[in-house]
């Protein structure tokens, strides 16, 4: 038997864990991909054009009144101290605006890698933009938080590592088109759902421009014409939905109440969708556009033909209504020169395997969900680059415009080889997956998409780590997973090892966006139960029936590798539907284990006793962690149920919760 590689290692959780019809298929050109790749997925198929047949539905722009100065115009719903927030600014005028020339004043909390209330700063704090920053006319740029209490700039180094600079004492910029990250001697901006503040400030004459409140906030501004309502914007105080207080459109600025509202969906980068208030009560019926029943965080108005949410043309891209929307932009890794890998091209996305996970979804997706679910990769022209400028969707290439008309930042993204990868920003010294995701994602895109990297390894576990991969939250921002395929990198490696294990590690790191763990709901592995890719047993193969029964006959004995290999030539990959029956493991009966309806009723000799015993008494299961309480009764698990009300990455807001003994980040590693 064939050994290939595969996701997994015990106790992985380590630091911070649909039908088309052909009138609008996308043009699915015969461009030849690249060597060892697959076809392309579907024939040549006629199309649009959505920015050349389409009407632009939101452009540029255009103010109610003249505006001289800079606006704040959007203001994120925080989630938990850890979280990152931001606000949304904007250059109403036709001259670039300098950030070096203003402060802005809001609440502020230690930048601590875990800070908590106690981190919460009694007063408000002034900080500075940094000085290379500024708005260009007509532009929207975004002000995020910085997490960590350090952070770093990168100069990439030709021996695959990074050169830093620590900066903990003035403003810093993560400066990228239209994001910074602001950190002030170690204090990063903060607000709680219930109140705040934020107000710009000139520096030349200490004048405020602009100013908002919200919640229960009494804050008056330095100028007390810059807010002349009595009241404050309502917080955040939608049930379900994670929303903005944003600027009505066309942008205005009365300094009243009456230039704000709710947005049900967040618009980073681009124009505002908001709500009507009425009496200062968010009026959801009034609101245009507010439905997403198919609970992909794009409005379902939005998915219609030539239709653009956020500036974007979702439909185009393959989004529907009443069909649950996946999207995923993959960038990768160059091959280093310094570092020359035995394998030529390790980290290039592979045609087939893509192709391999859209098929998942299209065949697997259970016809009992209320929507069927699909998924939608974006490399960019990494096999569509006779046609760069053009949506190609069945070669993976989601082309888009900015507000200017020029291409926007696309997927795809061909990155300096960096030997390792982290997720932390100043972790042992090494490039980050929050990095990498600030730089390469377009913010228009962060409210639906999901971003991820193919690199080579991980500064921990870097000989077995091959997955890394936020959880799923009740946050609008986009959730991240890397891949490190280093482990590969090996000559005898096939073609067909690199595709096999691209698809594993790429369902089973993006599952953990999705929310899923290594139980499903729960961080206990190993379940014979639960038949999925985010199961270490069977994150490379799910194996038949034959070599179910025959790896799983020694169980009971905790040193038997419990990791089912079996060649990906023939591989089955799939998310479980939770058809498992319970397994009570002081109470087994061997004679008669349903596994998974894919395979019906199975005699399991746990024991290794060579006979089907009832009343089995054994673990089969181990525990993520050693703060996780086996559970005596293992359980399945409907991944396909809960990836439909977290395609976009965040749990129904009324079910999330933080669990302090866990991380939000999870590492899935490898063992051979």
């Amino acid at each position: 038997m064939k050994k290939t590689w595969l996701l997994g290692l015990i106790g992985a959780a380590l630091l911070s864990t649909g039908c088309e019809d052909n009138n609008d298929v996308m043009n699915a050109t015969t461009t030849t991909d690249k060597p060892n790749d697959s076809t392309p997925l579907v024939n040549p198929v006629a199309t649009y054009d959505p920015y050349l047949d389409c009407p632009i539905p939101d452009p540029a722009v255009s103010n109610q009144q003249v505006i001289d100065h800079l606006l704040i115009t959007e203001i994120s719903e925080p989630e938990h101290f850890s979280d990152t927030v931001w606000f949304e600014l904007y250059n109403p005028t036709n001259q670039t605006i300098q950030l070096k020339d203003y402060w802005f004043i809001t609440h502020a909390i230690k930048s601590d890698l875990t800070p908590d209330i106690e981190d919460v700063q009694s007063i408000p704090m002034q900080f500075d933009f940094p000085v290379e920053s500024s708005v260009a006319p007509g532009q929207h740029l975004i002000v995020k938080s910085a997490t960590n209490r350090l952070i770093q700039k990168h100069t990439p180094n030709p021996n695959g590592m990074a050169q830093h600079e620590t900066i903990v004492k003035q403003a810093l910029a993560i400066n990228f088109d239209n994001i910074i990250r602001i950190l002030n001697n170690n204090l990063t901006f903060y607000w709680s759902h219930e109140a705040s503040f934020i107000e710009l400030i000139r520096k030349t004459d200490g004048q405020s421009i602009d100013f908002v409140r919200f919640g229960t906030n009494t804050q008056t501004p330095l100028q007390s014409t810059q807010w002349l309502s009595t009241s404050a914007v309502p917080s955040f105080n939608h049930p379900t939905r994670v929303t903005s207080i944003a600027r009505r459109m066309p942008y205005q600025d009365t300094n009243t109440i009456d230039d704000w509202s709710i947005s049900l969906f967040q618009t980073p980068g681009h124009t505002n969708l908001t709500a009507t208030l009425t009496n200062d009560v968010l009026n959801i019926e009034a609101a245009l556009c507010n439905d997403d029943l198919d609970q992909d965080n794009i409005p379902d108005c939005k998915e219609e033909k030539c239709q653009f949410y956020n500036g974007l043309p979702y439909h185009a891209w393959g989004a529907r209504p009443q069909q649950t929307d996946v999207f995923v932009q993959l960038d990768f890794m160059r091959d280093g020169s310094f570092f020359p890998e035995k394998v030529t091209n390790l980290m290039r996305p592979r045609h087939a395997a893509l192709k391999q996970i859209t098929d998942i979804f299209e065949k697997y997706s259970p016809a009992n969900l209320t929507f069927p679910i699909k998924i939608h990769f974006d490399t960019g022209t990494l096999f569509s680059d006779d046609k760069p400028h053009s949506i190609n969707r069945h070669q993976f290439n989601l082309y888009s415009k900015s507000h200017t008309g020029l291409p926007s930042q696309p997927g795809g993204n061909e990155l300096t080889f960096s030997k390792y990868m982290q997720y932390l920003y100043h972790q042992d010294s090494v490039h980050s997956l929050t990095y990498y995701r600030d730089e390469n994602l377009d913010p228009r895109r962060a409210p639906v998409f999901h971003y991820g990297l193919i690199g080579y390894q991980f500064s921990t576990n870097p000989e077995s780590a091959m997955g890394m991969a936020e959880l799923a939250k009740d946050k609008g921002q986009a959730l991240s997973f890397a891949v490190g395929l280093g482990r590969l990198d090996q000559e005898q490696v096939t073609e067909q090892d690199i595709v096999g294990t691209q698809v594993s590690a790429i369902m089973h790191t993006l599952g953990h966006n999705f929310g899923l763990k290594h139980g499903g709901h729960e961080h206990v592995n190993f379940k014979p139960n639960y038949y999925s890719v985010m199961n270490y047993a069977y994150a490379q193969n799910l194996p038949d029936v034959s070599m179910l029964v025959a790896q799983l006959k020694n169980s009971c004995h905790a040193q038997v590798n419990r990791f089912i290999w079996e060649s990906t030539q023939t591989q089955y990959i799939n998310f479980s539907n939770g058809s498992g029956q319970d397994i009570d493991q002081y109470n087994i009966n061997e004679n008669s284990q349903v596994l998974n309806d894919r395979l019906g009723s199975l005699a399991i000799d746990y024991n290794n006793n060579d006979t089907f015993d009832n009343g089995v008494s054994c673990n089969l299961a181990i525990a993520d962690s050693s703060a996780v309480t086996l559970p005596a009764v293992l359980t399945d698990h409907n991944d396909w149920a809960q990836i439909a009300q977290t395609a976009f990455g965040r749990l129904p807001k009324q079910k999330a919760k933080r669990e302090d003994h866990l991380p939000e980040i999870t590492f899935c590693d490898i063992k051979h």
